[in-house]
């Protein structure tokens, strides 16, 4: 059976926010998930 690897859940508000974290991680990272809200729709 496999198992998936535990990855940290990292929440960004802001692309920009996302951007700077990438810069800062992109070698030391082995995998997160992103998690992205939408904005309700009326």
């Amino acid at each position: 059976m496999f198992k998936m690897k535990e990855l940290e859940q990292i929440y960004f508000n802001r692309k920009s926010t996302f951007r700077s974290w990438l810069q800062e991680n992109h070698d030391q990272s082995s995998g997160i998930w992103i998690v992205f809200y939408m904005k309700r729709m009326q």
